[in-house]
């Protein structure tokens, strides 16, 4: 019981945001509100059910979990909920939503003082653009898509950090200048 008990009590994660997760970090005292339940089994359980791959594919079940978990103020569930929304099952019906859980989870931790609250923010940013490069949810848009993958970057996010210095080495919409390119 020992791994269970520093589970329950450890104050703060430590700083690995270099191996970011979306809903590996979340705030203590809103994981200690679900007790008795297990925050990890209701992730995994929504995980596995949001997962077209899956053979047990339940995206309804998913989304109701994902939504209570939510309702706490939970960053991870907030990332699957908008995972989903954008799928390609969902993304004509629910790619609004998609936007407006990615944009509140951009907003609630772009000026966060933990390094982990910055890459939610980071992960949020690349997302949006995402949804602007494929008009998910919003009107297509490869300058607005940019703008977001900058903010990601800004943020430290690997993958927007790539993606932006790609675009300005091949002039993706953005404009070729292979110097600053290739300080991204």
């Amino acid at each position: 019981m020992f791994w269970a008990e520093q589970y329950i009590t450890h104050p703060d994660p430590v700083d690995t945001t270099s191996l970011f997760v979306e809903g590996e970090y979340e705030e203590a005292d809103l994981v200690r509100s679900l007790l008795p339940q297990d925050y990890a089994m209701l992730r995994m359980r929504a995980d596995l059910l949001g997962d077209a791959d899956w053979s047990g594919y339940q995206p309804e079940e998913a989304i109701s979990i994902l939504k209570e978990l939510d309702e706490i103020g939970l960053n991870g569930p907030r990332f699957k909920l908008a995972e989903i929304y954008s799928s390609e099952a969902f993304a004509k019906s629910q790619g609004k939503k998609a936007y407006s859980l990615l944009k509140s989870l951009y907003d609630r931790n772009k000026g966060s003082s933990n390094s982990w609250g910055r890459a939610y923010a980071g992960e949020a940013a690349f997302r949006l653009g995402k949804l602007y490069e494929e008009g998910i949810g919003v009107k297509a848009s490869v300058s607005r898509g940019f703008k977001w993958l900058e903010q990601g970057a800004e943020l430290g996010n690997v993958e927007s950090l790539y993606v932006c210095g790609k675009q300005y080495v091949e002039e993706n919409g953005v404009g070729k200048q292979r110097s600053l390119g290739m300080d991204w």
